[in-house]
């Protein structure tokens, strides 16, 4: 169903220099153009190249639509989205494609599927043509058998199109920051938002009013109703959680968090804080390195002497659900000669007195020595839906016995613990794949999604296929449960790679139990 949407409804002032940004853009998507075409020129020409420069061009289209909305969106809004999607070669092509018909047409969301499985075509198509394959099944092909003639014309074609319509639009501020035209915009470049955004009910209800950008105002407030909502279920979930007659607040401990992976602000973690009053994240010293301080409250049912062993293991617990939810890796950050997890341990009662405890045989050298060649030197920042998700994970897993809960983090955590111990003088990391490969059969059997009789490659395809739509992303992430490869691959980074399917696992599990718990208390 196409509804006639026209979103400029406000037009607001952008700043000069983002314009400057982008006809610098599209100047350089004309040359790409040019270069691709005198590639082509001649007898022989090289098909491959000419479409590689063709989608670099596209790209740049779709980098300079994202470069105005991201100067739209203003302080109002988190614009972290639209950074992370200026590095994405498929999303900037599909915004090239998609996002002019917002202004030229109607809102139609079987297009919008369309330009994404066209666009992630293109790339993978690009690939081929760009780089040898080393696999045996690909002996004797060619980057230049990947792309012929007609491709490459083809997708100059569309290129131009693309280029001339963008040129002839007038970049306008599309109701400015907090519109509903806004809103819509950062929906739809949302993966997760844009699954629900074009789900059938949201369908169904734009056939229902016709009128689209009516259609976009309802789709808002039911996005908001259904966050209230499910924030609300998650507030009483977590109350019911706690053991009546635990009295009163008594302990804090304050234990440093590191994380080797993501960078960390207070904002997000304020959604976490808000919701969680036992476990309070902060930011630690040097928040872009991903250090955070956890300050754990323990009531007065705990005695002094088992303030170290029950802090111990509700901060573990906190910390796996803030692994899983991020698919990253978290912490302690503790000195090698350290013989305790935390830096202080304050008596509530008398604040001015503080508890020393410590276990010499306990936790050292809990540090993280090493981490994967591949992490890049930018940190990927902790967002707020890693943060639900860990919530989401907090409740569900919380619940659980702990005979039921053994099996599953158990080997989880002593993953964790191993991947800590890693450095040059102790390789500990084919150990902890094994334990996070553990942990990600006994999830499957505990949630019912592998008998263990099975192949469990077959069993985990069928779960991944509704969250990891394309094959060959799911093939990589199922291929740590064969053999590391010869290249490629080194033992620690093969093992954050099981953690990482392991943890998808854990948060979709999460989110399933939680949406069905959820369902039945709204």
């Amino acid at each position: 169903m196409a509804i006639e949407v026209k979103l400029s409804e406000d037009i607001v002032a952008i700043d000069p220099r983002v314009l400057q940004q982008r006809e610098a853009c599209l100047d350089h998507a004309a040359d790409l153009v040019s270069s691709a075409e005198r590639i082509l020129q001649g007898d022989k020409g090289y098909p491959n190249i000419a479409y590689h420069l063709a989608l670099l061009a596209l790209e740049e289209i779709g980098k300079s639509q994202l470069i105005v909305s991201r100067a739209v969106t203003g302080p109002h809004r988190d614009p972290a989205w639209i950074d992370k999607r200026l590095d994405n070669h498929v999303f900037k092509m599909l915004w090239a494609i998609w996002s002019s018909t917002l202004f030229t047409g109607p809102v139609d969301p079987g297009r919008f599927e369309e330009a994404k499985r066209f666009a992630q075509g293109l790339h993978e198509k690009r690939l081929r043509g760009l780089y040898v394959d080393f696999s045996e099944a690909s002996a004797g092909q060619r980057p230049s058998d990947a792309v012929n003639l007609h491709d490459a014309r083809s997708v100059l074609e569309v290129v131009i199109s693309t280029l001339a319509t963008e040129r002839e639009r007038k970049p306008v501020g599309v109701g400015g920051a907090g519109s509903d035209s806004a809103w819509f915009l950062e929906t739809v470049a949302n993966e997760e938002k844009q699954k629900r955004l074009f789900s059938r009910p949201f369908v169904e209800k734009l056939i229902e009013l016709v009128e689209g950008r009516a259609w976009i105002s309802w789709a808002r407030g039911e996005f908001e109703r259904i966050e209230l909502e499910e924030q609300a279920a998650l507030s009483r979930e977590l109350e019911r959680q706690k053991s009546n007659g635990m009295g009163r607040a008594k302990w804090q401990l304050q234990i440093p968090i590191v994380s080797r992976w993501h960078s960390v602000r207070q904002k997000v973690l304020n959604d976490w804080n808000s919701r969680v009053e036992f476990a309070q994240f902060f930011t630690g010293k040097n928040q872009k390195n991903g250090d955070l301080l956890l300050k754990l409250t323990l009531h007065d049912h705990i005695s002094a002497d088992q303030v170290f062993d029950a802090g111990l293991s509700l901060s573990k617990l906190v910390i796996a659900m803030l692994n899983i939810g991020s698919a990253g890796y978290f912490w302690f950050s503790t000195s090698e000669l350290s013989d305790t997890y935390f830096d202080r341990a304050i008596d509530l009662d008398e604040p001015s007195m503080g508890l020393k405890i410590s276990k010499p045989r306990g936790l050292s050298s809990l540090h993280l020595q090493l981490v994967p060649q591949d992490t890049p030197n930018r940190r990927d920042g902790l967002e707020s839906a890693y943060i639900h998700n860990a919530l989401k994970c907090l409740m569900v897993y919380s619940a659980m016995s702990e005979a039921e809960a053994a099996p599953i983090f158990g080997p989880y955590l002593h993953g964790l613990v191993l991947l800590s111990k890693s450095d040059i003088n102790l390789s500990c990391e084919n150990d902890a794949r094994g334990a996070f490969l553990e942990t990600l059969e006994a999830a499957l059997k505990y949630f019912h999604d592998w008998d263990g009789e099975d192949d469990v490659a077959s069993a985990l395809d069928v779960v991944f296929s509704e969250i990891i739509p394309n094959g060959g992303h799911r093939q990589e992430a199922l291929s740590v449960l064969g053999d590391m490869p010869e290249t490629g691959e080194t033992p620690i980074s093969w093992a954050f790679h099981a953690k990482r399917t392991a943890d998808i696992y854990l948060a979709f599990a999460a989110d399933r139990q939680w949406r069905r718990s959820a369902s039945s208390v709204i």
